[in-house]
């Protein structure tokens, strides 16, 4: 007897599209952070979103950049890495995770 959910009835359920993907990075030096965050929208638009500030204070910024499709988006948030690295601040974290 096979499970429940391999019969035909239930297979239709499950989604079988591409999904989205989110890709985020943690860098830290000393006092200081940044973090940068691809990801989608409510308005279906890819964004970055850029926070820096000093660990342990309340202190910091978030921007927030807009773009219309992943590959610019993705693109655009690669320069923000590499510059963040050749200022010496360490890679803490590193993610991609599909949503």
């Amino acid at each position: 007897m096979s499970p429940w959910f391999t019969t035909l009835p239930f297979l239709h359920l499950i989604n079988w599209a591409p999904k989205d993907t989110y890709h985020t990075a943690r860098f830290e030096k000393d006092m200081r952070y940044y973090v940068i965050r691809l990801s989608k929208d409510l308005l279906d638009d890819w964004v970055i979103t850029l926070i820096n500030g000093r660990i342990k204070t309340k202190l910091g910024q978030i921007r927030t950049l807009a773009f219309a499709n992943f590959s610019d988006a993705f693109a655009n948030s690669n320069p923000f890495g590499s510059n963040l690295e050749g200022k010496n601040y360490e890679t803490i974290s590193a993610s991609g995770v599909q949503l």
